[in-house]
């Protein structure tokens, strides 16, 4: 029991940082939506995303659990960052007519 909670731990240190990292992310993904705003770029980008994707491939494709693993939480990860940018890109919007 005693390794259990070590152990769990370890995972609580890793989830706190994991956290700081997650904010970190998503003020850059506010920094870029500005971006796409301004310069009227469309929030989905299938060739980064693809790219993406292929370098997890390269770092873990011989662990195939591994790259499944990691797959998944990034298609969370884009796919929230896709929803982000669709809402604040609504909110400009909405905020531009209304001062029109």
């Amino acid at each position: 029991m005693k390794k259990l909670l070590s152990i769990r731990k370890r995972i609580d240190t890793l989830d706190a940082r994991i956290l700081k990292i997650l904010q970190k992310r998503y003020a850059l993904v506010m920094e870029i939506t500005m971006l796409k705003y301004k310069k009227n770029l469309p929030i989905e980008q299938p060739a980064r995303e693809q790219s993406q994707f292929k370098n997890i491939k390269l770092i873990y494709g011989k662990d195939k659990e591994l790259q499944i693993y990691i797959q998944n939480i990034f298609k969370f990860i884009l796919r929230q960052s896709r929803n982000i940018q669709k809402r604040s890109l609504n909110n400009l919007q909405k905020l531009k007519k209304m001062i029109k």
